[in-house]
């Protein structure tokens, strides 16, 4: 273990999660739900959000987010409504199924979190945090 690269180990933790989160969702009754949909679940709140915002917010281009908006509202996760303020806009909102989704996601994380702490303790897990929130927020800014 020591011996492998940091990304290396990242792609196995990524991968055992992913795993773990779509067996989750295909035993609550979500089967349907595929990797990329979660750049547009993760962009979407209470309040909903904007193809262009959700786009920017994900780092994926307008059309890929307009086909995955597409397919979350057949599969009945989202809503499109025409924006009140500009009706060339339009806003996606999270239906009753989409927002059980995010409840569902939302509890395996919480488990998945739970999980690695009990393996590395409290002290040694809210460290690994703070170093990869560090990372991340770096790694955004392009530094």
């Amino acid at each position: 273990m020591d011996n492998e690269s940091f990304v290396h180990l990242l792609e196995k933790m990524i991968e055992r999660w992913d795993e773990n989160l779509f067996s989750e969702l295909s035993n609550s009754g979500f089967q349907d739900v595929r990797p990329a949909h979660l750049a547009v679940l993760r962009a979407l709140n209470s309040e909903g959000a904007r193809a262009t915002d959700i786009a920017q917010s994900a780092g994926i281009k307008k059309q890929s987010i307009a086909y995955l908006v597409a397919d979350l509202s057949n599969l009945g996760y989202v809503r499109i409504e025409v924006e009140p303020q500009d009706a060339r806009a339009k806003r996606i909102y999270l239906t009753e199924r989409g927002l059980a989704l995010q409840v569902s996601i939302l509890s395996v994380g919480r488990t998945f979190e739970h999980w690695s702490e009990s393996i590395v303790g409290a002290d040694r897990f809210r460290a690994m945090r703070h170093a990869l929130a560090l990372i991340a927020i770096e790694y955004r800014a392009g530094r």
